[in-house]
Order: C-alpha cells, then structure tokens, then sequence
C-alpha cells in the first residue's frame, strides 16, 4: 500500500473506528491494532481478529505464526508463558 498506512485504509474504506483499547473496528466486525507507523502490530495478542474468529499474529506489519511472534516481543519470560496459556 504505496503513501497510506493500513490503519487509514480501514478507516476510509471499511469504516474502521478507533475503540477505547487502541483497537479499531471495522463494519465488518473484523477487530486490529496497528503501531505509530499504521501497520498491524499488537504486542499482548493477536493483531488481526477476523469477525469469522481467524486470528493473525503480527509485529510491525510483519505476519508471524504464534510461537515466532512471540520470540520477537521484548517480554520475560513470565510474560509469553501467560499469553502462551492466553492463546496456544
């Protein structure tokens, strides 16, 4: 997506509205999170809740699966074990 972020195209084409949480939901109920930059990024779970319940893992617009996502987050150990029992 060449000079627009994707947080902007879900806003302007998909009717995406920022939530409480930092989230943003779409019309279709798909839910994500996106860094400064406007790439999908979430650090405490998926960054890509699909309304159908697919879920993608992704760390500064980069789509990881969930064992390599969670090697890239700058967390302790105690931290990824949670969201381990959060999500595997």
């Amino acid at each position: 997506m060449r000079n627009k972020s994707y947080r902007d195209f879900a806003i302007n084409q998909y009717g995406a509205v920022e939530q409480s949480d930092g989230s943003y939901v779409d019309r279709e109920g798909n839910i994500t999170w996106y860094n400064d930059a406007g790439e999908w990024h979430r650090e405490d779970g998926p960054a890509v809740i699909k309304s159908d319940g697919e879920i993608y893992w992704y760390f500064n617009g980069r789509e990881y699966k969930f064992a390599e996502w969670l090697i890239e987050l700058n967390k302790t150990d105690e931290q990824k074990m949670l969201l381990r029992l959060q999500y595997a």
